[in-house]
């Protein structure tokens, strides 16, 4: 059953409270409370168990100031009545507890109840202090496990304020929790009732000995931490997390008193206060009404047999003021042993809740219940409700509780208003107040459509119905904390019957077929989205251009105000007037001359115009400016306008239009008469014969005409003289052209040249009759050298020295040729080589010869000084003759900055595994080399350098820089120079492995080093050199150390999986045979219920007794026979993993001898006591043979019996034996045979 708690005399008193009530004026009645310990004396002969030795009970309460101002002392008492006692151990069946009439559980819990009465108008020489209420009293319970050192005397109190306004105290709803059990999840509460309005607030509080005298807390126990509860750190204390399975650290929910906690050590005796503090407000303004205090002991048993019920915790509601709330909270109770039946558990409720309806009902799961909670509030509720629900389940003798408060929140309903604004064109803006959040949908009404529907709604909200007529308007709003509610609004709406319509710009009346246009205007708003509807077409333009020919127009437009769009439709009748009629005779076709004489027509009515391609024209038509001459077919237009109406026709006419001939005759110059002149010579157009179909005339010499083999003129027969020639050129189509021409016969002719027979190569075109000055245009040059093309060709060095040139005139019957030798001289090369740029700082250069030089202002010059030259750009010429030709070319040079070089760096030391970032200022034409200690390499403007093992040798990095350049520049060098250090070492131990909790000290890990140890669900940051240690449990962990030296170089090293903390094993085991066995069935069943969370597990099991331990078995469940000895034995079980890693439990188990007698040391026969104690009865379960004497103190004998069933009632030969001590001697035979003699007193009371 666990711990057997026993105490001293007079250490009886286990806590208690202090509680009042208003009962009129300044009238009060105090309600005192003592928890008694049945295993110890009784409060003035009042109480239950069998312990025969009173102690003083409580008759006063004493009243004091609690302030310096109210001075702070005793001012009075009160004198206190006792209005009873009751048993509250939390047992099945009361009467088995020490307060019962039959006492088979170790321990028992009583209550006893005071009442006193004070009237406040007797204190008023005090008023405006908080007073305190108090008791004052040795006797506290001892050997309590949390506290330092004994404390007997019990100090509790309660506060009242009673000068405000008048003030009931809270009341405790349940009697306290008592019996905890190790390693036991417990959900209890301390839920108090106040009066209404009052806000409580609970918290743990300090026991104390005396006014303003805490007791003394041993180490890892404190107010709020009065038992070690469970934390997964396996530390003694931690943050609450009352969610966790197992729950972890001490949760006391500050708002209902609730309380959750898993004992971890167990055979414990702890003190625990809990504090309800009463808030009121007054005039607007907290003040702290009173408040009451429960001081109670918990007990530790040190064995769970049984499983309490499963309530979830911390269930809060918030309900709405009208709205029916129903709730189903499930209840379970898992047996402690597997496979077992579940227990049954049963509730109760406790609340002062009017209409609430709360009951207990089944659940689908056997032996599983739930409580089912119904409710509608009334606004006359709003405000915090309290429900204790405690679940008690069958499993005796101890039955295991679970008691927790539902918080129910009332909450009115929210206010909401709903006003709708009528705007611009049918927009409704609705606006939605409410004293909360709300989400609201709305349904939308209308005579005209059906209903509409939106969600989700935001204040202000915009809704737009172009309809004339009312409109409904009903929301459906929930606020944020779950309350709904509706509204509805009717309201007359305008639509858009009363907007401004947009004014239609354009002309109403149009001849048909003309281009119309239309757009909108509005005085006042904005015009978006125009759509026409003309001709079965839709159009989206702002501006509608078309051609009329429709009578009605139709528009729709949006017009937009203050950021409302209003859709409209309107629309027009259009006057459409029919045009003039145009009658035009379809002209022949017609030979392509250059003029087209369009008036030939005859088109009515006259007074039009043409066109062509919309293009007016002159009724003389110049074709050429529109088509060549070929066949083709012309649209002309002819357009008429009615000057009535303003109408317009236009028609088009086809001119069909035929090619004509081509013929173009040149005049010609003849020299000579030694040779007929063929006449196609005269002939310009048509280029190809087969366009010519000509006929010829002379017209002023017929004779000269001669027909056969070719047309010509025979001017050996006529001689010299002009000739008058007419030519014909006819098509099969009947189109004809005629042209006439002279031909001139002059004498022959002779070409002359000058002596410029130099040709200097050039890259200029050179046109050879210009070059030699020939006297006769007209001929052509020939070369075997060189390809002319009409006597122009570019001289560059295709051919150098003489070459042979002919010249020819061919024309017009005069033939002339002049053969010329030219000599060709080409540019010689200019074979030197200059720098194009050159700094400023350079050496100077010597030119070449045999070039002649020139510098920019025409001074020869033999160097090329740069320091005689300015920066910048520059030329020099160099020159030569070759014949009578001058070469010269430029040479191009810049004059450049001196290449210097600089360097700097921010880093003024570099660590091992460090960059060198460095900056080299220099010329943009230059570049640098750097020189390291290992190698050259390129610099640039922003360089880097990784440093070498060469660099670490001597502690230091020097680099030599020099810049360098294309041009023509001297370099310039320059060094860096930079300590460099080698990064400190790390030299980490080996993997460190172990079994959890692990504890890792700052020292295990190398020296100066900054460290964190982390994985997924924990990190620590430490420094080795601090002293402190750490726990972890079980998993990998990786370490991230890093560590600076005095030159302030660092080095950071992360190693994964560096700790390894194997799970440990967690031992437990239960006995058959309880902690009790006798010599002859002595023989123990062992259960191991030990776990881990990952591996195998060994299991080893010891016995010790004294100092001697003995290895039994390695068995998991063994059955084993204790050493046939007497006393006590502990059972030892060592769960060992497959990592070594190991707990131990042990438990004690009693070997008794096999005759034990229980022999009463008093009795009552007077019946005063318990029924059970008013006879002297001796029991024994292993008498085989029994015999009892007793002797009064003058030697008389005044009872004998040989049965030990038969009992002494305190009489002699039916007379009552007088008070005072008994001897008796007692001789039992076991069942072995073996002999047992007890002699000693009974104490006779009556």
């Amino acid at each position: 059953m666990g711990i057997l708690f026993t105490s001293s005399h007079a250490n009886h008193l286990l806590g208690g409270e202090i509680t009042y009530k208003h009962v009129s004026a300044k009238e009060y009645t105090i309600k005192v409370t003592l928890y008694r310990d049945c295993n110890d004396c009784k409060l003035a002969g009042q109480g239950g168990g069998t312990s025969t030795t009173n102690c003083s009970d409580l008759t006063q309460i004493f009243l004091r100031t609690t302030t310096t101002a109210c001075g702070n002392k005793n001012i009075g008492s009160i004198p206190l009545n006792k209005s009873g006692f009751e048993n509250i151990t939390e047992v099945c069946n009361q009467e088995n507890s020490r307060c019962g009439t039959n006492p088979t559980l170790p321990y028992g819990i009583e209550a006893h109840y005071y009442t006193g009465t004070v009237d406040f108008d007797s204190y008023t020489a005090y008023k405006g202090c908080t007073l305190q209420l108090f008791i004052h009293k040795a006797e506290r319970s001892s050997n309590i496990s949390s506290i330092s050192s004994e404390q007997n005397r019990i100090y509790t109190y309660a506060l009242i304020n009673p000068w405000i306004e008048n003030i009931s105290s809270p009341t405790f709803q349940l009697s306290p929790k008592t019996l905890f059990n190790h390693n036991q999840a417990t959900y209890a509460t301390a839920h108090a009732t106040g009066q209404d309005g009052d806000s409580l607030y609970y918290k743990w509080g300090i026991p104390e000995t005396d006014y303003n005298t805490p007791i003394t807390y041993k180490s890892g126990y404190s107010a709020s931490n009065w038992t070690i509860g469970y934390c997964t750190s396996g530390s003694s204390s931690c943050t609450a997390n009352p969610s966790s399975t197992p729950p972890e650290g001490l949760f006391l929910n500050n708002t209902t008193g609730d309380y959750i906690v898993t004992p971890t050590k167990a055979n414990e005796k702890n003190i625990r206060v809990i504090e309800v503090e009463q808030w009121r407000k007054f005039n607007g303004v907290p003040y702290l009404a009173g408040k009451i205090r429960r001081e109670v002991i918990a007990l530790i048993n040190s064995t769970p047999i049984n499983n309490p019920p499963t309530v979830k915790p911390n269930l809060t509601y918030t309900l709405c003021v009208g709205q029916p709330f129903s709730e189903t909270i499930a209840i379970t109770d898992l047996p402690a042993i597997s496979n077992a039946t579940p227990d049954s558990v049963s509730l109760r409720f406790t609340h002062n809740i009017a209409g609430l309806l709360i009951r207990q009902t089944a659940t689908p799961l056997t032996s599983y219940t739930a409580a089912r909670i119904d409710f509608i509030p009334t606004d006359s509720q709003v405000g915090t409700h309290y429900i204790n629900i405690t679940a008690t389940d069958n499993q005796c003798p101890v039955y295991a509780r679970t008691s927790t408060t539902v918080k129910i929140i009332v909450v009115p309903k929210p206010t909401v208003s709903l006003t709708v604004n009528e705007n611009f064109c049918g927009s409704n803006e609705l606006n939605i107040g409410s004293n909360r959040t709300v989400q609201s949908n709305l349904r939308l009404t209308t005579s005209l459509s059906d209903p509409k529907y939106y969600q989700n709604i935001q204040t202000p909200f915009s809704i737009q119905d172009l309809q004339k007529g009312n409109i409904e308007y009903h929301i459906v709003f929930t606020d944020n904390l779950g309350c709904k509610d509706s509204i509805t609004l009717n309201q007359q709406s305008s639509g858009n019957s009363e907007v401004i319509k947009a004014t239609l710009k354009g002309d109403s009346t149009h001849c048909s077929s003309a281009e119309i246009s239309f757009h909108l205007t509005h005085i006042d708003d904005i015009l978006s989205n125009t759509i026409w509807h003309y001709n079965e077409a839709i159009v989206s333009v702002d501006t509608l251009a078309t051609t009329a020919n429709d009578t009605k127009l139709k528009w729709q437009y949006i017009i937009t105000r203050d950021g409302i769009d209003c859709p409209l439709v309107d629309s027009t009748n259009l006057n459409i007037i029919s045009p003039p009629i145009i009658y035009i005779a379809k002209p022949p076709a017609q030979c392509y001359a250059y003029t087209l004489d369009l008036n030939a027509t005859d088109a009515q009515p006259i007074g039009g115009f043409w066109a062509y391609n919309n293009s007016k024209v002159n009724p003389l038509f110049d074709l050429s400016t529109i088509t060549t001459n070929t066949d083709t077919t012309l649209a002309m237009t002819y357009t008429f306008q009615d000057v009535v109406s303003g109408c317009s026709s236009t028609d088009t006419v086809p001119f069909v239009l035929k090619k004509s001939p081509e013929l173009q005759l040149r005049n010609q110059s003849v020299c000579g008469t030694d040779h007929v002149y063929q006449l196609r010579n005269a002939v310009e157009l048509p280029y190809a014969a087969k366009d010519r179909f000509i006929t010829w005339e002379v017209l002023n010499l017929p004779m000269a005409y001669i027909h056969l083999p070719q047309p010509s003129l025979d001017i050996p027969l006529t001689g010299k003289g002009t000739y008058r020639i007419r030519a014909t050129n006819s098509l099969p189509n009947g189109c004809t052209t005629t042209d006439t021409a002279s031909i001139v016969v002059t004498d022959n002719i002779t070409i002359t040249t000058n002596e410029n027979k130099d040709i200097c190569q050039d890259n200029m075109p050179l046109h050879l009759n210009n070059h030699l000055n020939t006297n006769i245009e007209g001929g052509f040059w020939q070369s075997d050298v060189i390809d002319l093309t009409d006597g122009t060709f570019v001289h560059s060095d295709m051919h150098c020295g003489l070459a042979n040139f002919t010249y020819v005139y061919d024309q017009n019957n005069c033939y002339a040729k002049l053969d010329v030798e030219l000599n060709m001289v080409c540019k010689p090369s200019f074979s030197y080589t200059l720098p194009d740029s050159l700094c400023f700082d350079a050496i100077p250069i010597d030119l070449p010869s045999p070039f002649t030089w020139q510098n920019a202002d025409g001074l020869a010059i033999t160097q090329l000084s740069p320091v005689a030259s300015n920066l910048g750009n520059h030329a020099i010429t160099a020159s030569i003759t070759e014949s009578s030709c001058i070469f010269d070319t430029t040479q191009f040079y810049t004059v450049l900055h001196p290449i210097t070089v600089g360097v700097s760096t921010t880093q003024d030391k570099l660590c091992e595994g460090d960059t060198l970032h460095f900056t080299i200022d220099q010329q943009p034409y230059s570049f640098s080399s750097i020189i390291s200690c290992e190698s050259e390499y390129q610099g640039f403007n922003n360089s880097i350098y990784i440093p070498k093992k060469c660099d670490l040798v001597s502690n230091n990095i020097k680099l030599n820089i020099t810049s360098k350049s294309t041009a023509y520049c001297p370099s310039h060098s320059v060094s860096l120079a930079i300590p460099y250090y080698n990064k400190p070492d790390i030299l980490l131990p080996p993997s460190i492995t172990g079994c959890e909790p692990l504890l890792v000290r700052n020292s295990d890990l190398p020296p100066e080093i900054y460290f964190e140890i982390t994985n997924e669900d924990y990190s620590h940051t430490g420094y080795s050199k601090d002293q402190a240690t750490i726990t972890l449990s079980e998993g990998l962990y990786k370490l991230k150390a890093s560590v600076q030296d005095n030159n302030g170089c660092t080095n950071k090293i992360n190693k994964e999986k560096f700790i390894r903390v194997d799970p440990k094993p967690y031992a437990s085991f239960t006995m058959n045979n309880h902690q009790q066995v006798t010599l002859s069935k002595r023989e123990i069943s062992l259960y191991n219920y030990s776990s881990i969370t990952s591996g195998t597990l060994n299991s080893t099991w010891y016995h010790q007794k004294s100092e001697d331990i003995t290895q039994f078995s390695t068995s998991n469940n063994p059955i084993y026979m204790l050493p046939a000895d007497t006393g006590n034995f502990k059972i030892i079980l060592v769960a060992e993993s497959n990592f070594t890693c190991k707990d131990t439990v042990a438990q004690n188990v009693l070997v008794v001898p096999d005759i034990i007698a229980f022999i009463p040391n008093a009795f009552t026969p007077d019946n005063k006591g318990p029924k059970s104690n008013s006879v002297f009865r001796v029991t024994s379960n292993h008498a085989q043979e029994y015999n009892i004497n007793i002797f009064n103190k003058w030697g008389q004998k005044v009872f004998a019996s040989n049965s030990i069933e038969e009992v002494w009632d305190g009489t002699y030969l039916g007379q009552y034996c007088q008070n005072g001590v008994y001897v008796y001697s007692i001789n039992l035979l076991n069942q072995e045979g073996k002999e047992y003699t007890f002699h000693g007193t009974v104490n006779l009371i009556r």
